[in-house]
């Protein structure tokens, strides 16, 4: 599980900051995002955050689900 989170977490960082070019540039001529690209940078990290948050939470609740059936 942790390890397809973090293929998830890669990908996404993949996308913002390599096809979407997401993230102040190193190089010159120093290019800032546009408040757009901040937005929608913004967007995909909370959402990344959020999808973390719901599978351990989901993960959590099969585990306790899963001990509550053993101890029946």
């Amino acid at each position: 599980m942790a390890a397809v989170l973090s293929l998830l977490s890669f990908g996404t960082l993949w996308l913002e900051y390599g096809l979407l070019n997401f993230g102040d540039s190193d190089l010159p001529p120093y290019r800032l995002d546009t408040l757009s690209q901040k937005a929608v940078w913004f967007a995909f990290t909370i959402g990344a955050g959020l999808g973390w948050l719901f599978t351990v939470a989901y993960v959590i609740a099969m585990l306790f689900r899963g001990f509550r059936r053993r101890m029946a």
